[in-house]
């Protein structure tokens, strides 16, 4: 049993341990230091960093906005379902709205906003409005194409009418066809497609009649075997000039004799009857008033459609060219030797549209891969033609019309050029095209702000009126 004095040395012992452990370390080792404080300050400020950055992340991915912001006017869009939402004014009502184009012609080209549908469902919602079948969207101005359409056909009445970026169609200067048109099971019209006298006034059509009527006029201009057969629509893609038959050139009816002098030894020349100047070697008509000085192509049509002897000579005769003939050729075109014809579209800003013959289109723009007698439309993806709609020879005015990628015409309705502005073509200037050219497109309603504003109604869906 420990005495007194064993537990009294035992606890200076304890004592004296204790003591040389505080004073002398750990033997061979190293000491702990203390954590300085600028370290759990950093860390602190690290980790609120990564917090506030991972919250506004949060919430862009969330697309979640005040509604002092989103309600402001524009286009909202929910974040999960796409469904889209106009604002038209400054606390105004939310309104879904049918389709993109829509929200545009309201709106204009701003930038939509992407809200999470459970802000939208807490706010109360008007009537739904926009345009029943208009558009998702619209060409971009840079791809809007509003001349060097084509239209080109094979012999057998396949045509294509072609609105791309670049056609490759070349024009046929100086050549011309014969268009075959069938009227019925056994009828057919014979038209003429050549150049004007006047070149900038491009390409006319020019009735022959029947068969019967054009084969011996035909083999006059030395034009046999250049024949198409052809869609009425696609004739009509050329203007119109006067036919090639004696009524053309204003005669009256009978033979009477000539009224006015034209020189010695032309007593007996009656009306009709022709006359050349020897020394110019310019051939004349007689006509009731004046001589009537003749082209080269209209002299042989002249001797084809009536029965006349040889021009008689008189010298010092003179005369003016037919203002009615002015678009006829001037001279004898040359057969178009080519296995597609295609009418090329010429229009520009404050000018009349010309069309000129062109051939060896493209493969888009060809009609080769039609059956006989289909007709077709297309549009060049992404592209489309804003245009004014008018009639062959006006240089300005008509009924502003949009052509989309889909081939599909509307009418651009409302206050003048207000739609144009909603689309951002303020700045774009359209030609003015003969209707013959847009008749061929789709239908699509009428785009205006006024039917944007309203409930969607169907029985606007097809007015190409204008």
């Amino acid at each position: 049993m420990s005495t007194k004095r064993d537990l009294v040395e035992a606890h200076a012992f304890s004592r004296r341990r204790l003591v040389t452990a505080f004073v002398s370390g750990v033997p061979g080792g190293r000491e702990v230091e203390p954590v300085r404080q600028s370290r759990v300050v950093i860390g602190g400020l690290a980790l609120g960093v990564l917090l506030v950055a991972g919250a506004a992340l949060a919430a862009i991915l969330g697309g979640g906005r005040s509604p002092s912001d989103w309600l402001d006017p524009g286009v909202v869009i929910s974040k999960e379902e796409g469904s889209r939402y106009v604002v038209l004014t400054e606390g105004g009502d939310l309104h879904p709205v049918l389709n993109p184009v829509s929200a545009k012609l309201l709106i204009g080209d701003s930038e939509p906003k992407v809200v999470r549908q459970e802000l939208i469902n807490d706010q109360p919602l008007a009537a739904q409005i926009g345009i029943y079948g208009a558009p998702d969207g619209v060409p971009d101005p840079d791809f809007l194409r509003s001349t060097n359409w084509t239209a080109c056909t094979t012999p057998e009445a396949a045509s294509q009418l072609h609105i791309g970026d670049h056609p490759t169609a070349t024009p046929t200067p100086g050549e011309a066809m014969v268009a075959v048109v069938r009227t019925g099971r056994s009828r057919e019209t014979l038209y003429l497609v050549a150049p004007s006298a006047e070149a900038e006034n491009g390409y006319f059509r020019y009735e022959l009649g029947a068969r019967s009527v054009a084969g011996p006029l035909l083999g006059d201009l030395g034009l046999v075997g250049a024949e198409f057969a052809v869609s009425t629509r696609w004739i009509n893609l050329f203007p119109e000039a006067p036919a090639l038959t004696r009524a053309s050139f204003g005669l009256p009816s009978g033979s009477p004799r000539i009224t006015y002098d034209v020189g010695a030894g032309a007593r007996r020349l009656k009306v009709g009857d022709l006359a050349r100047n020897p020394s110019s070697g310019q051939v004349y008509l007689l006509g009731p008033d004046e001589p009537l000085l003749l082209t080269e192509f209209s002299e042989r049509v002249y001797g084809a459609v009536s029965d006349v002897g040889e021009p008689a000579d008189i010298e010092g005769l003179s005369g003016a060219t037919p203002d009615d003939l002015a678009d006829w050729p001037a001279t004898l075109p040359t057969p178009l030797q080519a296995d597609e014809a295609c009418a090329l579209l010429e229009s520009d800003a404050g000018e009349p549209a010309r069309v000129l013959l062109a051939s060896d289109p493209s493969e888009d723009e060809s009609a080769e891969a039609l059956d006989p007698g289909m007709e077709n439309v297309s549009v060049e993806p992404s592209y489309g033609a804003y245009v004014n709609v008018g009639q062959f020879g006006d240089a300005t005015g008509g009924s502003p019309v949009l052509i989309d990628m889909n081939a599909t015409r509307y009418r651009l309705g409302g206050e003048a050029g207000l739609a144009a502005k909603m689309f951002g073509y303020a700045d774009y200037d359209p030609p003015t095209v003969p209707d013959a050219w847009t008749e061929g497109f789709d239908c699509g309603p009428e785009l205006s702000q006024e039917a944007a504003r309203r409930a969607p109604d169907p029985r606007g869906m097809a007015r190409c009126d204008g």
